[in-house]
């Protein structure tokens, strides 16, 4: 994804307004201060990339016309005229982009040096009031530009303060979390949430830790997820409530589920409050020799995530169909049609993986398990090394075994054989499945996370997901992944070459 400079430098600026005000608000005074000047300071870095050029390039005939009017006044007065002066008369004015500005810088230079020679001239009665006449038009050119540079930087900072579905996205207050428990829990009249704050990290939904008290079978300790006013990947937390509480009541290392809704701080607003875990979520690459021990601890996990029982689980979680390739085919087609609608940057390659995929969908067998669909160690806590959770189940549904394992291929790469893990995996019990469907698999995790990433980048460029963390993170591991992707259709059609 090549990222357009003025979008990105709105986005940056957003973000850099709601930390701004973040702080203010905190009575940190001073970081906000300093977060709002360096978005203005961004905001005029837009205007160079934006419609400065275009602004300028307007000016550009009266310039000119200021400049032969300050050769004439120093030839006229016998005054030595300046080469810079002389050699920009002799360019061609360019007509657009970065040229222009760089014309007008050096057209402004020249039109400085003839006004210090004509400055510095000893001259009275009618040559002195045709030099102040001339100063008096240079000024009323200068103010015209600065006036019109004026408004297109007050028209950008309006954008950047502009807040779209992402006004939604402010702290939930503990008096409506308190409330919303009496709604759902109308006999725990004592029930009352003491504090709420939001966690820090890359997540597509919100997070927020909260104490609780007057719940007595809750924790005091938990975890509220609600889905972002902007959402990128569309699927609603609240619906990971039932697939999380079989795996709850399978023995499985995931949070218990406590409530889940869809009507929290508006009729449309899904969420689930959760019991809270031990450990985070750590970077492969951070664990050093710890990281192989824990993906076999992952493998062993993911195999008993395979092998609960479906019975008992709601139907719902069949919703991509009954038959494989019914199943994979709508699953192709959902996150075609999503980066489709919003992409933030065209790719041969995403429509090259999407294409092979519906061409060889009839790779997929009939085999299905409780497969969660996201399964990488962004959503795998940890604690010294070892393996405490399973989070973020939204995307969980009825599916082929191969679906996560392909998804979680690359992680593992990164850290150990590929068939280590694998046999680690099928010594704690998971499913002997064919490499080529994984490698189907892998492809397909990879598109999804690539249109994942293209909407979110552009939800970030448009200010409807004013968060430079996510911005950032989409735009850059869109490259790699668009790397991978490429590499991996070429190998699967090499016999095609």
């Amino acid at each position: 994804m090549q990222p357009d400079p003025s979008a990105t430098l709105r986005g940056i600026c957003r973000d850099l307004l709601e930390r701004s005000r973040a702080c203010q608000e905190a009575g940190d005074a001073l970081s906000g201060v300093s977060l709002a000047r360096t978005a203005e300071l961004l905001t005029c870095l837009t205007l160079r990339y934006e419609g400065l050029p275009a602004l300028l390039h307007g000016y550009q005939p009266q310039l000119l016309e200021l400049l032969h009017e300050s050769i004439d006044l120093l030839r006229r007065l016998a005054f030595e005229i300046p080469a810079d002066a002389q050699h920009i008369l002799q360019e061609s004015p360019p007509r657009s982009g970065d040229p222009v500005v760089a014309f007008h810088d050096r057209l402004s230079l020249a039109i400085s040096l003839c006004l210090d020679s004509l400055s510095r001239a000893d001259v009275d009665g009618p040559d002195r009031l045709t030099v102040l006449r001339f100063i008096n038009k240079i000024c009323r050119a200068q103010r015209d530009i600065a006036h019109a540079r004026d408004a297109a930087l007050a028209a950008i900072r309006q954008d950047c303060h502009a807040r779209g579905p992402d006004d939604d996205d402010t702290m939930p207050s503990t008096s409506l979390l308190t409330e919303t428990l009496h709604k759902h829990f109308p006999e725990h009249a004592t029930a009352c949430v003491k504090s709420v704050s939001r966690l820090a990290g890359l997540n597509a939904n919100e997070v927020f830790a909260l104490e609780v008290e007057g719940m007595p079978d809750w924790p005091r300790d938990c975890i509220l997820r609600r889905n972002r006013g902007s959402d990128w990947v569309g699927n609603q937390v609240s619906g990971e409530y039932g697939v999380l509480d079989h795996m709850y009541r399978a023995g499985l290392p995931v949070p218990r589920p406590l409530l889940a809704g869809t009507d929290l701080d508006g009729p449309n607003r899904p969420f689930i409050i959760l019991s809270r875990v031990r450990g985070r979520a750590v970077r492969l690459l951070e664990m050093g020799d710890a990281a192989a021990s824990f993906m076999r601890d992952a493998a062993k996990v993911l195999a008993r995530i395979h092998r609960v029982a479906l019975t008992g689980l709601d139907d719902r979680y069949r919703h991509y169909g009954h038959t494989a390739r019914h199943r994979t085919l709508t699953m192709v087609q959902r996150y075609h049609d999503a980066w489709y609608a919003e992409f933030s940057e065209q790719s041969l390659v995403l429509e090259a993986a999407y294409g092979w995929l519906r061409v060889n969908a009839d790779i997929v067998d009939e085999r299905v398990c409780v497969v969660h669909a996201d399964y990488s160690q962004r959503n795998i806590l940890s604690e010294n090394g070892q393996l405490t959770a399973v989070l973020d189940w939204e995307l969980a549904h009825v599916g082929h075994p191969a679906e996560d394992l392909g998804y979680i291929r690359p992680d593992v790469e990164q850290v150990m054989q590929w068939n280590d893990f694998l046999q680690t995996y099928l010594d704690a019990g998971g499913f002997d499945v064919d490499d080529a469907v994984i490698r189907y698999f892998m492809i397909y995790g990879l598109a999804f996370q690539m249109t994942t990433q293209s909407v979110a980048g552009k939800r970030f460029m448009d200010g409807s997901l004013p968060n430079v963390l996510i911005g950032g993170v989409a735009t850059i591991e869109w490259r790699e992944s668009d790397r991978l992707v490429c590499e991996l259709l070429l190998r699967e059609l090499q016999d095609c070459a």
